[in-house]
């Protein structure tokens, strides 16, 4: 059973029907980008609704899309007050973390996503190592509080602190101890 989280500003799900977050899509000024283990920072494009690589189902691409390499580069594209969406691909495992790289949507019904897109039954795993995979608090709002924000689909692993992963180093994660 996955952990479902939320309040009025903020959802945490394995599936956006789930939390009944099946109403939820992209504005007419949305931008929807995609993050994939074989994407390009400098060749990512930013998409719209109308995009006819999109198509009508933003989390399953009707064309060829050109994904971004990482979240960072994603993240340097999102608006504070908008309904931009931030796709990780399914079924592949990524070595970054989110952390405090979160923007506030418009409102309950256009929120500011971070989720998966694709076919995989998978899915996708961010290998966080000693950082934090997502954090989602006012201190990290330089535009006041955070809110309308929408998390699903996305699996965080401190792979460097779990003993039971092959790339464990120590409870410390590799990083300072008390981290």
């Amino acid at each position: 059973m996955p952990n479902n989280f939320s309040n009025i500003s903020c959802s945490i799900a394995s599936d956006p029907s789930t939390t009944g977050m099946d109403g939820v899509c992209t504005s007419a000024d949305s931008r929807i980008m995609y993050v994939s283990t074989t994407g390009n920072n400098s060749t990512g494009q930013v998409y719209s609704k109308p995009s006819v690589e999109v198509g009508g189902d933003s989390f399953k691409p009707a064309g060829a899309i050109r994904p971004f390499a990482t979240y960072a580069a994603v993240f340097a594209n999102v608006r504070n007050g908008y309904p931009d969406w931030i796709l990780f691909k399914r079924g592949e495992t990524f070595y970054q973390a989110i952390e405090s790289n979160v923007r506030s949507g418009r409102s309950n019904a256009e929120p500011f996503l971070i989720g998966a897109y694709g076919s995989s039954d998978l899915s996708t795993l961010l290998k966080i190592g000693i950082k934090t995979g997502i954090s989602i608090t006012k201190a990290n709002c330089n535009h006041g509080t955070l809110k309308y924000i929408v998390v699903f689909d996305l699996r965080f692993c401190s792979h460097t602190r779990n003993p039971t992963d092959p790339e464990y180093i120590d409870s410390n994660g590799g990083g300072k101890p008390g981290l």
